[in-house]
């Protein structure tokens, strides 16, 4: 067996067993890492039985060991089963339970290959991925080919962001075919990098291929051709586009595109044997001209398969790639995205003290959130200036690293310029005075694939990004500049509006925006400056009666400087006595200088005398209390009303007609306002009016018998609830 084929086998019995825990993964992240404890006991009672029995073995008669060897050799597999389950959920409880070498040692040698050893490797690391959008899910596989095996690394810590094709040294616990590293400094080392692919046209090949238990075609060859190569909005366009034509698809057999298969493998789908099938698929290709060293990539394309993970997985800076289903623009450029060498583009979404912010204390990442990005959540929209720069799109003169402060213009990111078109600012630094990452501001405008509309947020104002250095594969972070809305569409910080990182003392402020540019100032001395908010409450005067509930409405705007982050306000009304306010207390979070509205209702007390009272409202500035401001609105109430309102019945004849309708009409006056008219025929409600004197209602008379008799009846409420009432009989 050549060492191709055992890479490819070893790779699916190591993606399989990944595959059997993704989903429990995902789980364990989100709850805490932590095998259930039934099991981390029952392991510790495994352990202190294996290292027991070890001396029993040590200490035996010769007539006697062979019995503690199959009692051993009994323990170590079931031992060894459940550190294999609990490497990829729970790496810290494999370094709890691990036996250290000494103690390993004194293992009998058949006992030896089933327990976990400290091992020291070096060699090529390849980095996997995968991408389920549906379900937000990225998962990431790390593998090293040691001699003839490839092991899977499973990090305790945070997994490194690093390229397939790195020389690293890696020490750790090895069980099996797995490796658990530890967070340690020198657990992880890298040797040599890898480097994002080289700016070329990219020799391609698409494999198209089925299972024999699944042996379906979801899709032609012409259309992964043209997916991939020729369509005005393929692959290889979008590629040429977004690089500013360094970089595209193109075939090496056909200059327009190659597409082998499709092929059924003699390999049933279950367990998602992606590996072996892609494997099979190449040889079956191999007799129709194909030859994997011709090519740069290879996209691998399948039937939707049970067990498979998400829409397709790629190697970061590798080779090949993996699409499962549908077979798409997003899908193909994406997984090729990060064939070149990139990372997602995300979304980072912040409160500061429990504030919507664009920066905050506690903030939420969002793995494809970034809705202006293929490698996040669009379709098909460019690469973010990151994403360009990491792939050496950008010259030189493309990117300004600011440290001072100033003024600047950004070019626009879809067509090659020679003006600033990556904006970056130096965010935190390691102990050493190297910078770690960078805000990154990025404008765009309609073009292309950028199909923006002339309204959208993004093409109106300066979108900011963290991210570290072009030399780093790590996701993007898009900043919100309207953290009070739900969505990232409108995250763009817009003319007229700026960004102040308290935490840095540095402000953003976008000047002006036009189809050359948008115009930046940036000022890393800019303080905080409070004031009170100012606040208005209408109508300023309204008139009710004792008991009845009015409707005003709290303007509100943020006073602080531009420098200073959101703020929420509490607003607390003082009221007469009895009175009650609908919501009781409410609050509202604004950047500095926006406005809100918030609608309030006044009820007043039943027992309210007849006078003018005043409505007090107070708002504070929770992120410092000091600042407040007040406002008042008068409700009047009125003297007791006792007398009903008048009310009458219209447009009725003596006798209704045969066939046709009536338009009943029924007036209400009041001396005080008419809240509420009804009207009933046949003692069923046919038609409510509010807050107007005069209700009509059509009534279809024509299924009505000839000699029958209906009773019509309207009823009228004023504002201080007096009713009356009138009806008449008619006949038809």
């Amino acid at each position: 067996m050549n060492t191709k084929t055992i890479l490819a086998t070893s790779l699916v019995a190591v993606f399989a067993v990944s595959m059997i825990f993704a989903g429990t993964t995902t789980q364990t992240q989100a709850t805490g890492n932590g095998a259930p404890n039934g099991e981390h006991s029952y392991l510790k009672t495994l352990t202190a039985s294996l290292l027991e029995n070890s001396n029993r073995y040590e200490n035996a008669t010769p007539e006697n060991r062979d019995l503690i060897l199959e009692e051993l050799i009994s323990i170590a597999e079931e031992r060894k089963q459940i550190l294999e389950s609990m490497i990829e959920n729970n790496t810290a409880a494999v370094f709890e339970n691990s036996l250290s070498k000494d103690k390993r040692d004194n293992l009998p040698n058949d006992v030896k290959p089933l327990v976990e050893e400290q091992v020291l490797l070096e060699g090529k690391l390849d980095h996997l991925h995968s991408d389920d959008f549906a379900n937000n899910i990225s998962k990431h596989y790390y593998f090293m080919t040691i001699s003839e095996d490839q092991v899977s690394l499973h990090f305790e810590g945070t997994p490194p962001d690093i390229l397939s094709g790195s020389i690293v040294k890696v020490q750790g616990i090895k069980i099996g075919l797995h490796v658990a590293v530890p967070n340690q400094g020198n657990s992880f080392e890298v040797i040599s990098a890898s480097e994002p692919v080289a700016i070329t046209q990219r020799k391609t090949a698409v494999i198209l291929f089925n299972f024999q238990d699944n042996p379906v075609q979801p899709y032609t060859k012409d259309h992964a051709k043209s997916v991939t190569f020729t369509a005005t909005n393929s692959h290889n366009a979008y590629y040429q586009q977004i690089s500013f034509g360094k970089l595209g698809a193109q075939g090496y057999l056909d200059s327009t595109g190659d597409v082998f298969g499709w092929y059924t493998v003699p390999i049933n789908s279950n367990n998602c044997p992606y590996s072996s099938a892609s494997s099979s698929a190449r040889t079956l290709a191999a007799n129709d001209g194909f030859n994997i060293n011709n090519y740069d990539n290879v996209i691998y394309a399948f039937p939707s398969t049970p067990g498979c993970p998400g829409w397709g997985w790629a190697y970061i800076s590798g080779k090949e790639a993996w699409v499962q289903g549908t077979y798409s623009i997003r899908v193909v450029t994406h997984e090729e995205g990060h064939n070149y060498g990139v990372h997602h583009a995300s979304s980072y979404s912040c409160k500061l003290a429990g504030v919507p912010s664009i920066i905050g204390d506690s903030c939420t990442l969002s793995e494809y959130g970034d809705p202006f990005d293929v490698m996040g959540g669009a379709t098909s929209y460019h690469m973010n200036n990151f994403h360009k720069g990491r792939l050496n799109w950008l010259d030189a003169a493309n990117t300004i690293t600011v440290t001072s402060d100033g003024t600047y213009t950004v070019a626009p990111i879809e067509q090659s310029s020679a003006g600033i078109q990556s904006l970056r600012i130096p965010r935190n630094l390691d102990s050493n005075g190297n910078i770690l990452d960078y805000y990154y501001l990025e404008f765009r405008q309609p073009y292309g694939f950028d199909s923006f509309s002339s309204t959208s947020s993004v093409v109106n104002g300066v979108s900011i990004r963290i991210a570290p250095n072009y030399n780093t594969v790590k996701q993007t972070w898009l900043l919100d500049a309207t953290p009070n809305t739900s969505t990232f569409t409108d995250s763009a910080l817009l003319s007229g509006y700026a960004f102040y990182d308290p935490y840095k003392s540095l402000s953003i402020t976008t000047l002006d925006v036009n189809s050359s540019g948008a115009t930046v100032s940036i000022d890393f001395t800019a303080t905080c400056v409070r004031s009170n908010p100012t606040m208005i409450v209408s109508p300023s005067s309204q008139t009710g009666f004792a008991g009845n509930s009015l409707n005003y409405n709290i303007n509100i705007v943020n006073g602080d400087s531009g420098a200073c982050p959101a703020s929420s306000f509490s607003i607390v009304p003082t009221l007469p006595l009895g009175w009650t306010q609908s919501p009781p207390s409410p609050s509202v979070s604004l950047a500095p200088g926006a406005s809100s509205n918030v609608s309030i209702t006044i009820t007043s007390s039943s027992s309210a005398v007849e006078s003018a009272y005043t409505i007090l409202q107070t708002a504070t500035n929770n992120a410092d209390t000091s600042y407040s401001t007040s406002a008042s609105a008068t409700y009047n109430v009125l003297p007791p009303d006792t007398t009903p309102p008048a009310i009458s019945i219209s447009g009725v004849p003596d006798k209704l007609p045969k066939k046709g309708s009536v338009k009943v009409t029924a007036n209400a006056s009041d001396a005080n306002g008419i809240s509420l008219i009804e009207i009933k025929i046949d003692n069923k409600l046919v038609k409510t009016c509010q807050n107007v004197n005069t209700c009509q209602y059509n009534w279809n008379v024509s299924p009505l018998k000839t000699g029958t008799t209906h009773t019509v009846v309207a009823t009228a409420t004023d504002i201080a609830s007096n009713t009356a009432t009138t009806s008449l009989s008619v006949t038809k």
